[in-house]
């Protein structure tokens, strides 16, 4: 994490087995990831003369998220970072695009079938891509980590990913 600051500005949520870890205080200390919060306000970046707003919560941590949601500018591109995509129907029409995580897109899917489980309150109905749900574009992304505990540590076609998203005016 200390060499993506170095690139451009970074920001992070905690997951949900970050939270539940004694160092989850600490987890992005001197690597120059700046951590959202719902108490800590959302970021406002100027890019090339267009506003973005930035907000974000740590997994369990959805107190302040609608509060957090009236501070972001109308004439702003609003993005909110949660780790769960559970929060869509809340959010949807407060911010232009939602990223989210938890699902891994199941981890272990099936052809045809995909996710056999998703650990997501609407099941397989944001397993994995993108979404729109009324003015609000969702992306729940497979991420590269495997779920921890005591589930196996494997993937079956729910390959890794890394997403980029583009943004543009048109």
């Amino acid at each position: 994490m200390t060499e993506l600051p170095r690139i451009a500005p970074t920001y992070a949520v905690q997951g949900n087995w970050d939270v539940a870890t004694a160092h989850a205080p600490q987890l992005f200390a001197g690597t120059g990831v700046k951590e959202l919060t719902a108490r800590a306000g959302g970021v406002v970046i100027n890019l090339r003369g267009n506003k973005i707003w930035l907000g974000g919560a740590s997994a369990h941590r959805i107190e302040g998220v609608q509060e957090l949601l009236t501070q972001a500018p109308s004439d702003a591109f609003r993005i909110f970072v949660y780790h769960y995509p559970d929060e869509i129907y809340d959010v949807s029409g407060k911010v232009d695009l939602y990223c989210a995580g938890h699902t891994h897109g199941g981890q272990v899917a099936l052809p045809l079938y995909g996710a056999l489980l998703t650990l997501s309150r609407f099941g397989k109905r944001f397993e994995a891509g993108l979404y729109q749900v009324g003015p609000t574009s969702l992306y729940v992304s497979r991420g590269i980590g495997m779920e921890g505990g005591s589930a196996p540590r494997v993937r079956f076609w729910a390959r890794p990913e890394i997403t980029l998203y583009e943004i543009s005016r048109e």
